[in-house]
């Protein structure tokens, strides 16, 4: 599903009247406005015929409203431009522009940690969702899960979530105080699909599924520039049941008034309409509407409100940039015969998005505040719980920290059941239910979460191709259906990794098996024994050895790493844990469909690294100076390789790092480039060099004297105990081809940044640290 933007952010600036236009028109909104606040904004002719005027408001070339004035409020801070566009009877027309600079709300905590999982009405995880939290864009890896560190937190977070075949998802989560992480659940529905119609005569679109239907003039549409459509439009559909919806109902039904006011809804039917032509949103244009029509599956409001034929109900659109619906207009119920409550409700509409008939209580309105207790006390400062409150057709989720949260506007006389979570303190999970009935006015609630007793399951990876099978080493998430995580790697010895479980839970554990995904879920109800997973990917496989020889000595072997990519535009990685056996050798995977492997071997012989990431439920992959590289054509060859490496004692140099008295410098972080070459060494002197033979250690090989002699480099080291703030930098560096040596003289300084010959400034950041300066290493 394409990603939908409906952004309404207004800031009074410059209003530019665009000449040549009949109609002289004026935008007026707040002198300021800050993120996530409500405020509102109107048009106004000032000179022309005022008679049959239709409106048009699009933000960033987006339409978002119809209306002559609305509400609205902002996610996101910064410059954006909102546009009007005013027609009247005769065809005349007017247009205005605002430029807008939304101000930032306050930060309660720079460096907040967000974790999102995304999940599908059953509770299963839906991965490759694109996740966007107050304007900063992630995506949800194999489990579901996206992890967003240090970014700000705003005492509104809004989450958004689109990926095609589902209807955006987005949500408002309110804080107070400044908790260190959270944890939230978006539930997404999946999208109706497409059906073609053309556009060039009038058309009515029918689903059976709740005789849902829209019925539309000819030549209705418009593309994004706004030029009429001609031909063929694809219309997805997706009319929602609201006995179903639970978790799923967009926002979880929060919306913004006509007068500006957040209020939570009592929804009566909704409906998702995507029309594209050629894969390009489209719109209505301006002046043209449709009719818009669905069952009515239950006369009764979930506060006890009986519908009747002739009853009019507010109409609102879902705008998942703010996590809210916008109210626009009425619609109605009208009788039915197909409906089995005998009636339907209807609307007509100038725009198109997630339409939703609700209304909300204006006079008895009920509200309640929310709070987590863990074993009788309360949160601490950084610790915040996940609580899923639902009602009926009402479905609420927060995340609750030590200060509590407020809800308004709902009715009274609806009975919740409150469900938390709380699964970051350490391992251990709490959790809590209770349960209230609103009453006019305010009703305090308390849940109070205790520990959870768990199991812990096993998980070992395995990579074949149908005849032949390999035990290779993995990392992942084991994701509980209320909202456990678990993250694992596999041991280096044993290949296998181990997570935590709630028993009764339906666990779904999901793998990158060198590049490739694997996904079980396991109903735990239905296990007479341990949890144990064993998750294979059905891949090509390849085989590599390295070896090398001192001086025309025994071969030894050694483990090695790598990436593959193909020409199918895969990439993979293999790692020291991949290997085994005598001799020692490894097994990679690869697409079985690819012709071509392009695979760079690293290890330390080659001076040469790898680097890989799990980050944002993505995989990053980082080769580091220069591998060596080898090319295997699959019609012609087999993914067998083997490196083999003869070495001469006399190309090795030792490197060492000490202290101005000459003193030994731990932990010392090294990086040597040739003069017009890659990087030849990177890493951090004192550490096991696995990827290399056991006489090689703390050292790097030239190819020649003359080639040691142009290298040049730096270092750095940070020591936590060192009285002079743990920072050294090297402040000479020396080359001994007599005695094959490189050693760098290291000074205790607090900063971490210094000129390299040519008055350039280079900074190295100790491990954790972050320089001032842009990193040259």
């Amino acid at each position: 599903m394409a990603i939908r933007q409906f952004t309404t952010v207004l800031l009074l600036a410059v209003v530019t009247l665009l000449t040549g236009c009949k109609l002289d028109v004026e935008i007026t909104t707040p002198d300021s406005i800050t993120q996530h606040e409500p405020f509102g904004y109107s048009a106004e002719v000032t000179r022309g015929d005022t008679d049959g005027l239709t409106y048009s408001w699009s933000l960033n070339g987006v339409v978002i409203s119809n209306l002559a004035e609305s509400q609205a409020l902002v996610s996101t801070p910064g410059v954006h431009t909102l546009s009007v566009t005013v027609i009247n009877e005769k065809d005349q027309e007017g247009e205005a522009t605002v430029e807008l600079n939304v101000l930032p709300a306050e930060v309660l905590n720079p460096e907040f940690d967000f974790t999102i999982r995304t999940a599908d009405l059953t509770g299963l995880a839906i991965a490759d969702v694109a996740i966007t939290v107050n304007g900063t864009e992630t995506q949800t890896d194999a489990t579901g899960t996206a992890l967003l560190e240090d970014i700000p937190l705003n005492a509104v977070m809004v989450v958004t979530a689109a990926k095609d075949g589902y209807l955006d998802q987005s949500y408002r989560y309110e804080f107070s105080g400044s908790p260190e992480s959270a944890a939230v659940v978006l539930t997404m529905t999946e999208q109706a699909a497409a059906v073609t119609f053309n556009n060039e005569a009038p058309a009515t679109v029918n689903t059976e599924e709740l005789s849902t239907s829209v019925s539309l003039p000819a030549g209705a549409f418009v593309d994004a520039d706004g030029n009429p459509v001609t031909g063929d439009i694809d219309l997805a559909m997706t009319p929602i049941d609201i006995r179903q919806i639970g978790a799923a109902f967009p926002g979880g039904g929060q919306a913004l008034t006509e007068n500006g006011e957040v209020v939570a809804l009592v929804t009566t039917g909704m409906i998702d309409f995507e029309f594209t032509q050629n894969g390009e949103p489209l719109q209505l244009a301006q002046g043209a509407t449709a009719t818009i029509q669905m069952d009515l599956v239950s006369n009764i409001g979930a506060d006890g409100r009986i519908l009747t034929e002739g009853d009019t109900i507010e109409m609102w659109w879902f705008d998942p940039a703010t996590g809210l619906w916008v109210e626009e207009g009425e619609g109605s119920v009208i009788a039915s015969a197909s409906s089995m409550t005998g009636l339907a409700l209807e609307a007509e509409v100038t725009h198109f998005t997630t339409w939703n008939w609700d209304y909300y209580k204006e006079e008895d309105r009920a509200s309640f505040v929310l709070n987590c207790t863990r074993e009788g006390q309360l949160l601490a400062v950084d610790e915040s719980c996940f609580v899923r409150v639902v009602g009926g057709t009402l479905n609420r989720s927060f995340t609750v920290d030590n200060g509590g949260v407020t809800a308004i506007n709902l009715p009274p006389g609806v009975t919740f059941d409150v469900y938390a979570d709380l699964i970051h303190t350490g391992s251990q999970i709490f959790r809590g239910t209770t349960s209230f009935t609103t009453v006019p006015g305010s009703v305090s609630v308390t849940v109070d979460l205790l520990p959870y007793p768990t199991d812990t399951g096993s998980v070992s990876c395995f990579i074949t191709d149908g005849a032949s099978t390999a035990q290779v080493a993995c990392t992942g998430t084991a994701t509980g259906d209320t909202g456990t995580y678990e993250v694992f790697s596999t041991d280096p010895g044993t290949l296998t990794g181990q997570f935590e479980y709630v028993s009764g839970e339906l666990v779904t554990v999901a793998a990158n098996i060198q590049g490739f995904g694997a996904t079980q879920t396991v109903d735990t109800n239905l296990l007479a024994g341990p949890l144990n997973i064993q998750l294979t990917a059905s891949v090509g496989l390849g085989s590599i050895s390295c070896s090398a020889t001192l001086d025309g000595a025994d071969l030894e072997y050694f483990p090695c790493a790598g990436r593959i990519t193909d020409d199918l535009a895969g990439e993979y990685v293999f790692t020291e844990s991949d290997f085994s056996g005598t001799p020692l050798s490894g097994t990679f995977a690869y697409n079985d469909m690819a012709s071509v492997l392009t695979v760079q071997v690293v290890n330390a012989l080659n001076g040469s690294s790898i680097d890989i990431y799990d980050y944002d439920g993505n995989q990053y992959v980082y080769v580091n100076g220069t591998p060596d590289e080898v090319i295997l054509d699959l019609n012609v060859d087999t993914a067998d390789i083997d490196m083999v490496y003869d070495i001469s004692s006399s190309d090795i140099y030792s490197i060492s790092c000490v202290d101005t008295l000459g003193q030994p410098v731990d932990n010392c972080y090294v990086s040597i480039y040739g003069q017009f070459e890659n990087r030849i060494f990177d890493g951090v002197l004192g550490e096991d060099q696995s990827l290399a033979p056991s006489w090689f250690t703390d050292s790097l090989i030239f190819a020649d004297d003359t080639e040691a002699q142009n290298s040049f480099g730096w270092a750095n080291s940070f020591d936590e105990d060192d009285p002079q703030g743990g920072r050294y930098y090297s402040i000479d560096y020396q080359v001994d081809v007599i005695s094959k040596t490189v050693v760098f003289v290291m000074e205790g300084e607090n900063l971490n940044c210094l000129p390299d010959g040519d008055g350039i400034v280079l900074c190295i950041c100790p491990p954790g640290e972050e320089c001032d300066i842009p990193v040259v290493n």
